[in-house]
C-alpha cells in the first residue's frame, strides 16, 4: 500500500512539473504578441452579423527557416494579437470581399472596419 501511495504522488508531482513547464513555454509566446487588432465586417454600413471568414497574412520578409503568420477567423467581429508588423487582411462573407494592409504597432491598439462590397 505504501509503495501505491508513493507511485502515486510520483505521478502528480510529474504532472504538476508538466504544467509548470507548460506555462512556462506559453509565456514565452505570450511576450512575443505585441500588438492588437480589432477587426469588424460591415455590409452598407451596419456590422454584418453573419459568418464572416477573415484571412490575416504576415508580409515580413521571410528567410528559409521563418515562418508564416497566418490566421483565420470566421466571426463578423474578433480581437486579434499580432507580432509588430504589416499584415494583408482579407474579410470575405459569401461573394462580398474587401482586402486592406494594416501595420500593427508594438504595443499598439488598432481598428479595422472593412465595408463588404
Amino acid at each position: 500500500m505504501n509503495r501505491c501511495l508513493n507511485s502515486m504522488n510520483m505521478r502528480w508531482c510529474c504532472l504538476l512539473a508538466l504544467f509548470m513547464l507548460s506555462g512556462i513555454s506559453s509565456a514565452a509566446t505570450i511576450r512575443a504578441v505585441t500588438g492588437q487588432l480589432n477587426l469588424l465586417a460591415t455590409i452598407n454600413g451596419e456590422p454584418a452579423f453573419r459568418e464572416v471568414v477573415w484571412h490575416l497574412r504576415s508580409l515580413k520578409l521571410l528567410s528559409r527557416n521563418d515562418k508564416t503568420t497566418e490566421l483565420t477567423i470566421t466571426r463578423h467581429s474578433a480581437v486579434v494579437d499580432l507580432e509588430a508588423g504589416k499584415y494583408q487582411v482579407i474579410a470575405t462573407a459569401g461573394n462580398k470581399t474587401e482586402t486592406q494592409l494594416i501595420t500593427i504597432e508594438e504595443g499598439g491598439k488598432h481598428n479595422l472596419v472593412l465595408n463588404l462590397r
